[in-house]
């Protein structure tokens, strides 16, 4: 996972105990607004999340924690990265404090339960909010804390929550890129040759094909040329299905839908690929009745000028041979 920013106080010592726990937050939008805790005693925002367990990882703890502070529902299979904050200072029982917070874009369940709140949570106010980062930012930039103003741990736990609103509203919230969109190039490759063919024309068996047959000839050609990229492009999708939905709760929640989805496409690809097989002699025959045409009216053409040297020697020009002589050999391998 990136890292979004180091936050460093540089007021510990480094060679004295240190106390480790990683937290992990979510952010979950709605719209154009974000599920925020808001302390009512304090007035800030922060996003829903906390520390993670012995043994427990971040999946576990996103959706445990999201539950408690804010009784929203995660889906698990929605969670999906952004980055890590890295925060470093003086610790209260250690003389240092380390703490690595990882963020995670996520959806939840519309319906909302009520929270789980720790004492000291219950006593901050917690309260959930779907505000704009823009309000967010301006509460916990430019309003009044209250007796938690200038205390060094409460100051980096606002520097880190509005530091990545901040990024979250220069970046848009958008989701990354991923690199599985790179194995579909391929198959795009494919389709754009079909479509090519099928305009401008494909030679295949003797003859030009073009339209419907240019277009399944141009395919069949470039998944033949293309094959060994395309099967490992399928291994790879197959291998991320299998583990998006296999390995995390494939029929809970959303994942019903994405399960439903999978499956058809898969159909699809099946069903494709035989009728790509069933039609492929159906093609060829195509293929060869237009290219039977194409010599057929060779033939009359042929006919047609030699009539006109009836009243005459009888000689032919180098066209005429050729002709005949193509029609001649085309009878031959008929």
């Amino acid at each position: 996972m990136r890292t979004l920013f180091v936050i460093d106080k540089k007021d510990y010592n480094e060679n004295g105990t240190a106390f480790v726990r990683p937290s992990v937050r979510g952010i979950i939008k709605k719209g154009r607004k974000y599920a925020l805790i808001h302390s009512l005693k304090y007035d800030y925002y922060k996003f829903p999340g906390g520390g993670a367990e012995k043994g427990e990882d971040h999946t576990a703890t996103l959706c445990r924690e999201v539950l408690e502070e804010s009784g929203l529902v995660v889906i698990p299979s929605s969670v999906r990265e952004y980055g890590l904050v890295h925060r470093v200072q003086k610790g209260i029982d250690s003389d240092m404090f380390i703490q690595d917070n990882y963020y995670y874009f996520c959806d939840a369940e519309k319906e909302i339960l009520p929270q789980r709140l720790e004492q000291n949570e219950a006593e901050e106010q917690f309260v959930l909010e779907f505000v704009t980062l823009k309000d967010a930012i301006e509460a916990n930039e430019n309003h009044y804390h209250g007796e938690k103003t200038g205390n060094e741990r409460f100051e980096c736990i606002i520097q880190r929550e509005t530091g990545v609103m901040h990024m979250l509203e220069k970046e848009g919230g958008k989701k990354r890129f991923s690199p599985l969109l790179l194995t579909f190039i391929p198959y795009a490759a494919v389709l754009l040759f079909g479509l090519f063919c099928a305009i401008f024309g494909v030679n295949f068996l003797w003859s030009t094909s073009y339209g419907f047959d240019g277009f399944f000839v141009g395919v069949m050609g470039a998944c033949v040329y293309l094959s060994p990229l395309l099967a490992v492009c399928l291994i790879i999708q197959l291998a991320c299905l299998a583990k998006k939905l296999f390995f995390k709760d494939v029929f809970e929640g959303k994942n019903k839908k994405k399960f439903a989805i999978a499956v058809g496409v898969i159909c699809a690809v099946v069903v494709a690929v035989m009728a790509l097989s069933f039609f492929s002699s159906e093609i060829e025959m195509l293929s060869e009745k237009r290219h039977a045409k194409k010599m057929l009216k060779k033939c009359d053409e042929v006919i047609s000028y030699n009539e006109s040297y009836q009243d005459t020697d009888g000689i032919l020009g180098i066209e005429e041979i050729t002709n005949n002589s193509i029609l001649i050999d085309y009878d031959n391998k008929r």
